[in-house]
């Protein structure tokens, strides 16, 4: 039995129809994932720069802690010299020793 090419062509328009819809709602959904994909590349993004910032701070404070650190032992020499010429130039009371 032979179609008529009125319904092979409606078949042919239906299978169309189907393909076109199918393709259209894969795009959609291709589109939603790039969109997510982006969204989450630039939340990635944020959260490096952020790290970055962190590290650039972190490296400030440890550099100035390195100066105070120096400072410090300059000051504990100063005052440990200082306390040696003291002890020095002192006079002790025999009964001490």
């Amino acid at each position: 039995m032979r179609r008529s090419s009125r319904s092979t062509t409606s078949t042919r328009s239906r299978n169309h129809a189907a393909i076109v819809k199918f393709e259209v709602h894969n795009d959609m959904h291709f589109m939603a994932a790039l969109g997510r994909v982006k969204y989450e590349f630039h939340n990635l993004e944020a959260q490096i720069q952020l790290q970055l910032m962190d590290a650039i701070e972190a490296a400030a404070q440890i550099t100035q802690l390195q100066k105070d650190v120096e400072v410090s032992q300059v000051d504990h020499a100063t005052v440990r010299s200082s306390s040696e010429e003291l002890k020095k130039s002192w006079t002790w009371p025999e009964e001490l020793f």
